[in-house]
């Protein structure tokens, strides 16, 4: 029930039913969204099989192997696991999450309630984000991603992707254009006015611009909207007594005080320039000489250990 290896293997069986459907029949869709709900589940069972059981009951002790305590064990939902796979997953942030939870509430609308949902549905509206999100996945698990899905599949929804793409691009491309115009046309003292608010305190200090950015449309700097997302790796610093951590961030957005540019989510972000990811470093003060007021002896086996 909780094996890895299995949960790919059913995510391949489901996929596997997908590729006999025409992608206009409500089961192509309907195949690869039950498919999606295993293949997210990989990346914990992969680490550990208790990240995926449900804290009800005794499900925990029977996915460490404990099968007496509960004949009927269950796992956490599927909003739980996408809430999980951002501090595993490199890169999995809101935007995949996005497109995993609307994913998820597209199969359990079309299955628990009377509307056509996937009837309904532009194959564009869903298809790019399903395999951004499988792409991701497979990226994480190490295995190309024709290891699970078909071939013309990934071809079709490729297609989609780069029309879905091209169209942020083009709408990117009109709210640069517009802001840059308007910033251009204003005259030199209301330039200066919006300059010296978005970067100056009322009371005339510089303000500290957050995850700060060159503006795409007027040059000048403004902040960076980021989520934090996973540690990638923490270190001593014994200079300073530090430790710090390097965490994932993922670009979800920028707000220009001055020209007005507004990017609402991170595929615009990306569309304009600016990297999806950054790495911010945190650090975190350590108690100096703590070693001196702790016996750690009984760690090393006593003070005999490691005596000729």
């Amino acid at each position: 029930m909780w094996d890895y290896e299995d949960f790919v293997a059913k995510a391949k069986l489901y996929f596997n039913r997908a590729a006999n459907h025409n992608e206009d029949d409500d089961e192509f869709a309907l195949w690869l969204l039950l498919g999606l709900e295993f293949l997210l589940r990989a990346p914990l069972s992969q680490i550990h099989p208790s990240l995926i059981a449900a804290s009800e009951g005794n499900s925990l002790l029977h996915a460490v192997g404990i099968t007496k305590a509960d004949a009927h064990p269950r796992s956490i939902t599927t909003r739980t696991v996408v809430d999980r796979l951002k501090f595993v997953i490199e890169g999995f942030g809101d935007d995949r999450q996005r497109d995993a939870i609307f994913l998820a509430n597209l199969r359990n609308q079309e299955l628990h309630s009377a509307d056509a949902a996937l009837a309904n549905i532009p194959e564009e509206q869903w298809l790019p984000r399903f395999l951004a999100v499988v792409n991701s996945l497979c990226e994480h698990l190490k295995m190309p991603v024709s290891d699970v899905l078909d071939a013309d599949i990934v071809a079709h929804a490729e297609r989609l992707s780069i029309e879905v793409d091209r169209a942020v691009q083009r709408a990117v491309r009109t709210l640069i254009e517009n802001s840059k115009y308007m910033y251009e046309h204003l005259t030199e003292p209301e330039r200066e006015a919006r300059i010296r608010a978005a970067t100056h305190t009322p009371t005339g200090y510089k303000r500290v611009i957050p995850h700060a950015v060159a503006c795409p449309a007027c040059g000048n700097e403004t902040p960076l909207q980021l989520t934090p997302g996973r540690t990638t790796k923490s270190k001593y610093d014994e200079d300073n007594g530090e430790i710090v951590h390097s965490v994932i961030h993922l670009a979800t957005g920028l707000s220009c005080n001055i020209c007005g540019l507004v990017l609402d989510d991170t595929a615009k972000v990306i569309a304009a320039g600016i990297p999806r990811l950054r790495t911010i470093e945190y650090s975190e003060d350590r108690y100096e000489g703590w070693e001196d007021n702790v016996d750690t002896s009984a760690l090393y086996g006593g003070e005999d250990y490691g005596d000729e």
